[in-house]
């Protein structure tokens, strides 16, 4: 009769910790996308950056292609090669906006 109990209590177990992995990971897939959308909302409220933008990034001229809720696209000047920068990391990057021929440091 004992081990009866320890077996259903053992199930039980087993179902609440399936249950809070469920739950943990549906808390990191939400969090996840919150924190591109609130990136890309605080991007968007920025007024000096946007498409077709001329920036200055890592010493490179380029322009800002595309922005997305995800991604934001610089292409360079200097290769026309293409840049991709998450979204919630464009706060870590040190931005120069060119604006009016004059640079702008960001």
């Amino acid at each position: 009769m004992d081990s009866a109990l320890f077996d259903a209590i053992n199930s039980i177990q087993w179902a609440l910790l399936l249950k809070l992995a469920v739950v943990a990971v549906l808390g990191l897939y939400l969090k996840k996308h919150f924190d591109n959308f609130a990136s890309y909302m605080m991007f968007r409220s920025n007024k000096d950056l946007g498409k077709n933008v001329k920036v200055l990034l890592d010493g490179r001229e380029g322009f800002i292609t595309q922005v997305s809720w995800r991604f934001i696209y610089v292409e360079f000047h200097d290769k026309s090669t293409e840049r991709i920068i998450p979204i919630t990391k464009w706060t870590s990057l040190k931005w120069e906006v060119c604006k009016n021929g004059k640079d702008n440091k960001e």
